[in-house]
């Protein structure tokens, strides 16, 4: 199996957030028994609009127990430039109807990547959308190019294991686009704007006069850009994790993501059970990548196959699991087992996050990525990523390969107005995490700032993907109901910073901790949320 490409595509933010749990931090109050663990849910077509854009068809899923959906297609023109109107795209559309007899206005879910395979993800993460369903019916639809909407523009080139992990990236790149090109795929089709306009579109055929986005990741800039382009109908917005238009997302990847490093080490250096059972934890995770640079491992994986671990590779999968706020308290522990040479959990790990890639649209993402953002940033330019992050990180995320890939993908850049903030007067809640190794708290504080009826909220213990917090969500239900109201007072402990899961073995005798659970770590990455 090979790494080292997986790790390039999870570099550039196609990286899921896993999740874990242990008595000291349970991911959730609702998650006691999911939603989906049971036989599948009712569904139904949708019913078709007038104009027929809008057709009921089978769920390409599987519902939920006790969850009832209504699924069909949405077809939207390919080019929205206007200058060809012979093409059009079909989206995956479905409606989860709430549990109230009077729901309130409908939410549209804006899901991450960009690419990822929001339909799958909300029915494989049932327990984290449930709360939304107590008094909304739920709208999800899988973006132009991602999921199960056609075409999907997915890149298994980039994933294979036939190449070398040295050869680059331009080889497979250049496949995956003539392959795609070849069956009557427009690369330029994808962009941000055209994702907006499809959601103001399937607003009108859906026939809501108003509903609300709850918006993840790539999903906030989706939000943000349906609020400068389509704000009619728009009654109030999440953005959670937020990626505002106007900053340089692919030179800033090292420096966030060596940021999260950091906040982990000083948030268990300054706890003492955690300092005990781990002491020294940045040295020795420094100390280890640097050892397995210079001497990679071979692992038997739990598929049955085998990879080959260098210390880039260990802090690519390090970082998948800092995206979620449930995952963090384990994190010293699994760099302690491997240090310890005890290598099971990256048997189990390994083939998931390869999994998890494999479902996301990357030829949907070059073409985002390579219009929206690839001409503004300073990698385009030629300047060198920040030489302030520590090496074995920079190393380790190193994004110059974009530099290739948009060369080869070859899209048309976007106008200068998809690099510039976005300023709103519809009702915003936005959500950080303290510990967000993408996304930065620092984004959403200034995406807020331009939102002039916005509440910026900071959870410390969290990283990418707030909601899945259980006061969180609770917080965004409140917002929902009246976005005009603060909604803070909800969760007043978001200030407290992670408590860390300490393996019993490692404890000492006057503190009582169960073992570690990595297993319900593996379980979130089956199905992760972008």
């Amino acid at each position: 199996m090979v790494l080292r490409r997986v790790g390039f595509i999870a570099a550039l933010g196609l990286a899921c957030f896993s999740a874990c749990s242990s008595p000291d931090h349970p991911p959730s109050a609702y998650l006691t028994e999911d939603p989906g663990a049971g036989p599948p849910g009712t569904q139904g077509p949708l019913p078709s609009s007038p104009d027929g854009r809008l057709s009921g068809s089978a769920c390409p899923f599987t519902v939920p127990t006790r969850w009832s959906a209504l699924c069909g297609t949405l077809r939207v023109p390919a080019d929205r430039t206007g200058a060809d109107t012979s093409r059009s795209l079909s989206l995956s559309v479905a409606v989860f109807k709430s549990r109230s007899a009077s729901p309130a206005e409908p939410i549209a879910y804006l899901a991450g990547g960009p690419g990822a395979p929001a339909l799958d993800e909300v029915t494989g993460q049932a327990a984290y959308f449930e709360p939304l369903l107590a008094e909304h019916d739920l709208v999800v639809f899988d973006q132009r190019g991602a999921g199960h909407s056609s075409p999907a523009l997915l890149c298994p080139e980039l994933l294979s294991s036939d190449s070398s992990p040295d050869a680059g990236v331009r080889g497979p790149t250049q496949a995956c686009r003539d392959r795609l090109v070849a069956s009557g795929v427009v690369p330029s089709d994808y962009t941000t704007a055209a994702n907006a306009a499809d959601v103001a579109d399937l607003r009108q055929e859906l026939g809501y006069s108003s509903w609300n986005l709850f918006s993840l990741s790539y999903g906030t800039r989706l939000a943000l850009t349906v609020m400068r382009d389509h704000p009619e109908g728009v009654r109030s917005v999440v953005v959670d994790s937020a990626l505002p238009l106007d900053i340089d997302f692919l030179a800033e990847g090292a420096p966030n993501a060596e940021a999260a490093f950091e906040a982990l080490f000083s948030s268990c250096a300054t706890q003492p059970t955690c300092q005990s059972a781990y002491p020294d934890l940045k040295n020795v995770f420094y100390g280890l990548v640097d050892r397995l640079n210079a001497a990679p491992v071979t692992i038997r994986t739990s598929d049955g196959g085998n990879a080959t671990v260098d210390g880039s590779t260990l802090v690519q999968i390090i970082r998948e699991i800092l995206y979620s706020g449930d995952s963090l308290p384990y994190v010293p522990e699994v760099i302690f087992q491997i240090s310890e040479q005890r290598y099971s959990v990256l048997a189990e790990l390994i083939p998931l996050i390869a999994q998890s890639n494999s479902a996301m649209a990357i030829g949907m993402y070059f073409s985002v990525v390579c219009a929206d953002m690839f001409p503004f940033t300073s990698l385009a330019a030629g300047q060198p990523p920040p030489s302030t992050v520590a090496p074995q990180i920079a190393k380790a995320m190193d994004d110059t390969e974009i530099v290739d890939v948009c060369s080869v993908w070859n899209v048309p850049a976007s106008a200068a107005i998809e690099h510039q903030p976005v300023q709103s007067d519809i009702a915003a809640l936005v959500l950080s995490g303290g510990h967000d190794p993408v996304t930065p708290p620092r984004w959403g504080q200034a995406a807020s700032g331009n939102l002039s009826h916005s509440f910026w909220i900071l959870f410390q213990a969290e990283a990418h993907g707030v909601f899945t917090d259980a006061c969180a969500a609770t917080m965004v239900n409140a917002f929902f109901r009246a976005p005009a109201v603060d909604p803070s007072a909800q969760c007043p402990n978001r200030a407290q910073d992670v408590v860390f899961a300490i393996s019993a073995t490692r404890a000492p005798t006057t503190v009582s901790l169960a073992p570690v659970d990595l297993g319900a770590l593996r379980r979130r990455l089956r199905h992760p949320i972008r």
